[in-house]
């Protein structure tokens, strides 16, 4: 609704100075109904919101105390325009409800980059095909947007694993944080 409103402000401005130009006589209007423009230019800006239908996802460990397996992926969406890049970066850390936190390895790829629990991926409302979210060395990958306008949606499965030795705790709720950052 912000951007109409913007829109609509500056054609009447545009409108006013159009047929400010223009003049009149006691004759009436010089020139035809067709001279009469209105000009206006769409300047909205980038857009990156968040929309519905966000959840977080949901991990279970392993037997071997080491490995969390998503069982149900964080789903993000969102509205994007003008913009050439979302990042999706994790923050390396299992954060636990008790206030101890323990380094994670994310991976992103789980068993079948297209299937199942173990996909992470993006699409667009106006498209069928999901682009993999693949492992980085740095915890960050980039979702190339291309300027895109529309819905984004990000479906976030796989794996996180500790480093050996680290003990989790029985009771104590452990989350891995992910930030979505929109780059124009």
């Amino acid at each position: 609704m912000k951007n109409t409103i913007a829109t609509l402000a500056l054609i009447a401005a545009t409108a006013t100075s159009v047929s400010a130009q223009n003049h009149m006589n006691s004759g009436g209007v010089v020139g035809k109904p067709t001279d009469f423009t209105w000009e206006g230019v769409a300047t909205l800006p980038d857009r990156c919101e968040f929309h519905e239908g966000n959840t977080n996802g949901v991990m279970e460990l392993q037997e071997d105390e080491l490995t969390w397996l998503v069982t149900e992926p964080a789903q993000i969406g969102l509205r994007v325009r003008g913009l050439t890049n979302v990042w999706i970066e994790n923050d390396g850390m299992f954060i636990g409800s008790d206030g101890k936190d323990f380094p994670a390895v994310v991976d992103y790829v789980g068993d079948d980059t297209y299937q199942g629990v173990g996909a992470s991926f993006y699409t667009y409302d106006a498209e069928t095909m999901k682009y993999p979210v693949r492992n980085t060395t740095a915890g960050k990958f980039t979702a190339n947007v291309n300027e895109r306008d529309g819905d984004m949606y990000i479906t976030l499965g796989g794996k996180a694993y500790a480093q050996p030795g680290t003990k989790f705790r029985t009771g104590v709720s452990y989350k891995v944080v992910h930030t979505i950052t929109c780059i124009d």
